[in-house]
């Protein structure tokens, strides 16, 4: 298991998103110290709170960007958003009624590199390309 830190290799160069990733990271990053040092339940619960929320509102802003730049892989991008939202309402469900954690908070951390490997190395750094040529045509057309 290892930690995995922000760097410019993650950018999709939208401001906002960038800054919401690395706030994504960081917070990984704080359930991989508390879990070397001990502390891994604690900080799990905590970051299933931070997901529930904040990964929601995060995913609101790249659709509304998606809609708004009329992105044509929307809803194959949304699908993935939602299948990440029900992975994480059955990990919390899964988290309330376990009497042995320990496997769990192994697996949410897992789960969270997965996603920040998979979705925003691919997915996301897509719509970012997408935009800025997007972007670009529409300069040279106006």
């Amino acid at each position: 298991m290892d930690r995995v830190d922000w760097s410019d290799a993650y950018c999709v160069d939208n401001p906002v998103i960038d800054k919401q990733h690395e706030e994504i990271f960081k917070r990984v990053n704080m359930l991989y110290d508390a879990i070397q040092n001990g502390n891994g339940e604690t900080e799990t619960a905590n970051m299933l709170d931070f997901l529930t929320g904040y990964v929601v509102s995060h995913f609101n802003a790249e659709e509304w960007c998606m809609k708004h730049q009329k992105y044509p892989d929307y809803p194959k991008h949304k699908r993935q958003h939602n299948a990440f939202i029900q992975k994480l309402k059955v990990f919390k469900m899964n988290w309330e009624t376990s009497n042995n954690k320990s496997r769990l908070i192994l697996d949410l951390y897992q789960l969270c590199i997965q996603w920040l490997m998979n979705h925003i190395k691919t997915s996301d750094q897509e719509l970012g390309y997408y935009i800025h040529h997007h972007l670009d045509n529409e300069l040279e057309t106006t």
